[in-house]
């Protein structure tokens, strides 16, 4: 069992005594001794099965490395809550469950467990339908791996759902599913035949037609490679894919389960040591000064992790990530870095916790004038980097590889609601961004390799490469935005996608015709309630600090090359202005947009859909509003292989060229 590892109350403050403490197992600790500026030092080949604390009462100025032969691995910090070696040849206690073969291990007292590890291999815990097994047919979408919702509760829409087909008995087991395209979330749940109950509410609603499944009960295991473990009875199922190995367990409990949890510290150095097996390697909150290099993270469901409160000056460098839950880097902090590490096999399944976060992300950083540079970021279930009140921040040469491999509405660089100050991304590779709709009736390809999101403003996107995305680059009521000297082809959607049809105040005090040709520079006068920003072009509420308004355009978009694909559509316009010969110039604020962005080899190969409309308007509970003219002469683009003009109702069109 783990030996903790608590450094205590430091009475001595000067570094005139700093002393070196070589550890080669947990029990040569002695926190007693230690002083600001001591060192640190864990046996390279040694797996020491401890956690380390660093509270308020703990000293700062400390380093954490590695001594001895370098030739062995680096030193292993272990959050397993349970060990033991298996030998399938040897071992006595097993029973057949549905043609399976499963393995029993009599352990007491477990807490939380969540991950079984044989080696470095995650077991699977006990699911129903399997991964690749398909209860659900005939959807637009696979549902290989779910069950379907036929129904939600309108009473209870966040607690109650109903499943016809499914009437066994799931009661204590765990509910996943997808409630919006990009997050999904786990809930305990009770079932009386075909209604299932959470124990508490939902973020948000279940959908009717979406996808469910069950964990962590009994009746599930059906499968090699998967676990339970008998909380009453106290014993461990689990059918290995190896006839021997040894088998680590380890647990979803927050406290005194981090390779490092550091609070209120400051000038603290990590490096040279590997984190498995631990809800988070490293777990930070009120701290600055922070390095973290060369260290190795494995099977973690966190590798670096704060939620709360900023940081200052972290440094994150040189480091691997493999097989993290639900994320490899999740931080809240200003002026800090996040350089050359590798990022692997992030979030490739729903069965972790979510509530809370939109989370299987490679990269996730919340704060002010932060670097995120020469990362390689691959096989991430959403995005690969996600950034968000990030002002002065950049986004740079980073290598963005397979993701959104299970979420969708996201991207490989995504930011959201980012407006405040100038911000850079430039130089990164993005291939693949998949956008994956299985379990749901969405849309597919749902993923761009770059998206502003809503509100993403002041942004500078640069020398980019784009390649085999939903969407290569793509702009959501968003302004301000220089796009310029980036590369795209081989995206499954658009090329580029520039939608500035959903972010108009109407059908209220200041728009109540619903007028396409609303500015508000023409009203007499703004009610105080609103705030208008004249240089953004923004309106919004001053209660709740929402937005209302984007004015489309605004955004400077050349130089690019957008190579098109002769059977898709190279471009994607939205609007809720009325369309004519000027919306390219007017939504990208170049002269000759074709010119300037596609290649003149290429340019009779390219094509472009515009939508007008979608535009809701909220006295009318959603329904959308058609005072939208289109005036728009094709034959001044003849040189375009097509046009294609989209205004209407919905799905009903008005005009269709």
């Amino acid at each position: 069992m783990k030996k903790i590892l608590i450094l205590g109350v430091i009475y001595f403050f000067s570094t005139i005594y700093a002393k070196t403490h070589y550890i080669s197992n947990s029990a040569d600790f002695d926190s007693t001794m230690l002083t600001a500026g001591d060192s640190i030092l864990f046996r390279h080949g040694v797996r020491y099965f401890t956690h380390i604390n660093l509270f308020k009462d703990t000293p700062d100025n400390l380093y954490f490395g590695s001594f001895g032969d370098t030739f062995l691995p680096k030193p292993v910090l272990d959050g397993s809550i349970y060990h033991f070696d298996f030998n399938a040849a040897e071992w006595k206690d097993s029973e057949v469950i549905k043609g399976v073969k499963f393995y029993k291990k009599s352990i007491k007292g477990l807490v939380e467990p969540e991950n079984i590890y044989t080696g470095t291999d995650a077991l699977t815990l006990a699911r129903e339908p399997d991964e690749n097994e398909t209860v659900i047919k005939g959807q637009k979408n696979s549902y290989a791996g779910y069950f379907q919702i036929d129904s939600v509760d309108i009473k209870q829409p966040k607690k109650v759902f109903y499943d016809f087909d499914n009437k066994s008995d799931w009661t204590g087991a765990e509910v996943i599913t997808k409630t919006q395209q990009w997050s999904y979330e786990v809930m305990k749940i009770k079932n009386d035949r075909f209604r299932y109950e959470t124990e508490e509410n939902t973020d948000d609603a279940f959908k009717k037609l979406n996808g469910y499944f069950i964990q962590r009960h009994f009746s599930a295991l059906d499968s090699q490679g998967e676990w339970f473990y008998n909380e009453q009875k106290g014993i461990l199922y689990f059918s290995p894919n190896k006839e021997k190995c040894t088998i680590y367990v380890s647990s979803n409990r927050n406290d005194n389960n981090s390779g490092f949890d550091i609070r209120n510290k400051k000038n603290i150095r990590i490096e040279n040591i590997e984190f498995r097996n631990y809800k988070h390697g490293l777990y930070l909150e009120n701290a600055k000064n922070i390095t973290v290099k060369n260290c190795s993270f494995w099977n973690c469901i966190y590798g670096v992790l704060n939620t709360k409160t900023y940081l200052e000056n972290i440094k994150i460098e040189n480091n691997s990530f493999r097989n993290m839950k639900s994320y490899g880097i999740r931080l809240i902090t200003n002026n800090s870095l996040i350089n050359k590490n590798d990022i692997d096999s992030v979030g490739l399944s729903m069965s972790c916790e979510s509530k809370g976060f939109n989370n299987l992300n490679g990269i996730e950083i919340y704060g002010k004038n932060n670097i995120i540079s020469r990362n390689s970021v691959k096989n991430t279930g959403y995005c690969g980097i996600r950034f968000f009140n990030c002002s002065g921040s950049m986004v740079i040469n980073n290598n963005v590889e397979n993701t959104m491999l299970l979420m969708s509405d996201g991207g490989g660089i995504y930011t959201y609601h980012s407006s405040e100050g100038n911000k850079l991304i430039k130089g990164n590779t993005v291939i693949n961004a998949y956008g994956n709709a299985a379990g749901s009736p969405g849309k597919s390809n749902g993923a761009s390799g770059i998206y502003l999101d809503e509100l993403s403003m002041n942004f500078k996107v640069d020398s980019n490469f784009v390649e085999d995305c939903g969407t290569g680059i793509y702009l959501q009521n968003s302004t301000k935005d220089t796009i310029t000297n980036n590369v795209t082809g081989g995206n499954r959607d658009y090329e580029l996608h520039f939608n500035s049809a959903g972010m108009i105040l109407n059908g209220g005090r200041l728009n109540p015709s619903n007028d396409p040709a609303f500015d508000p520079e023409t009203l007499s006068n703004i009610p105080p309630d609103y705030i208008f920003d004249r240089q953004n072009r923004t309106i919004k509420y001053k209660k709740n600090n929402k937005f209302v308004y984007v004015e489309p355009g605004g955004n400077e978009i050349n130089n690019n090359r957008f190579n098109p694909d002769p059977n898709k559509y190279t471009f994607c316009f939205r609007t809720w202005r009325h369309i004519n010969n000027n919306i390219f110039k007017d939504m990208t604020g170049c002269e000759d947009f074709f010119k300037s962005n596609v290649p003149e080899r290429a340019m009779t190969a390219a094509s472009v859909y515009i939508i007008g409309g979608n535009v809701k308007d909220m006295s009318k509970k959603g329904k959308n509003f058609d005072n939208i003219k289109n005036t728009f002469d094709k034959t001044k683009f003849s040189f375009l292989r097509k046009i294609f003009i989209f205004i209407g109702r919905g799905q009903k069109p008005d005009i269709k060229q």
